[in-house]
């Protein structure tokens, strides 16, 4: 799912966002910032988390840490990880 919101984070600063949400709970969406992605790695992460995907409820135990194999059967690599999967509290979200 993407959805497009505006944003206020930490310091104050208000942007809009256009995030690939791929988990969601009651206080919190997470996915990828499609604002840190050019085309073709926002077309990556469309492969993996299509307009089909519904968000999935946020993990209760912490992730064991992905490993480069981890990654490439995922289809998005490490350093689109990095580079925008980010955490939006939905009470700074407009």
């Amino acid at each position: 799912m993407i959805t497009s919101f505006s944003y206020t984070n930490a310091q104050g600063e208000t942007a809009t966002r256009i995030c690939n949400v791929v988990h969601e709970s009651k206080t919190e969406i997470r996915g990828f910032d499609y604002n840190k992605l050019d085309q073709s790695e926002q077309e990556t992460v469309n492969k993996v988390y299509g307009p089909k995907h519904k968000p999935t409820p946020v993990p209760t135990v912490k992730a064991a840490k992905m490993t480069e194999a981890d990654y490439k059967e995922l289809g998005i690599s490490k350093d689109i990880f990095v580079k925008a999967y980010r955490i939006f509290k939905k009470s700074n979200m407009k």
